[in-house]
C-alpha cells in the first residue's frame, strides 16, 4: 500500500462510511480506493470518535507540553491505566513514540 496523504475532510468521509454506513475496512480499500494501512485507519477512527474532525487535521507546530502534563501521562502508564496507544488517544498526544520517550526519560532519572 502506498503512502497516500488524505485531507481531513476525505479521511472523515471514509471514517463516516465505516462508522455510520457499516462499510468494513477491506471494502473501503477494494471498492472505495482507501490506501491507508488498517492499523493507521483504526487509529484515525478512534481519534475521530474522541476528538472529532480536529483530530484528523495536521498539526502545524510541534506541541509544547508542560512537565506536569508529561508526568501525568507517565504516571498513568506506570499505574497500568492503559497501553501506550490507549494513553496517546486519551491524552491526545499525536505519537506513541512521544509517550514512550517520556516514560523512558522519567524512569531513567
Amino acid at each position: 500500500m502506498n503512502r497516500k496523504v488524505y485531507s481531513a475532510d476525505v479521511l472523515e468521509k471514509y471514517i463516516l462510511m465505516f462508522i455510520k454506513d457499516g462499510i468494513n475496512y477491506p471494502t473501503l480499500v477494494k471498492e472505495y480506493g482507501l490506501s491507508i494501512h488498517n492499523t493507521i485507519f483504526y487509529q484515525y477512527v478512534n481519534k475521530y470518535r474522541k476528538y472529532g474532525l480536529e483530530a484528523l487535521k495536521p498539526r502545524k507546530l510541534n506541541n509544547i507540553y508542560s512537565e506536569e502534563f508529561k508526568q501525568k501521562v507517565v504516571n498513568a502508564y506506570l499505574n497500568d491505566e492503559g497501553s501506550l496507544r490507549d494513553l496517546t488517544l486519551r491524552f491526545n498526544v499525536p505519537a506513541v513514540s512521544t509517550v514512550s520517550y517520556w516514560i523512558m526519560k522519567y524512569t531513567e532519572g
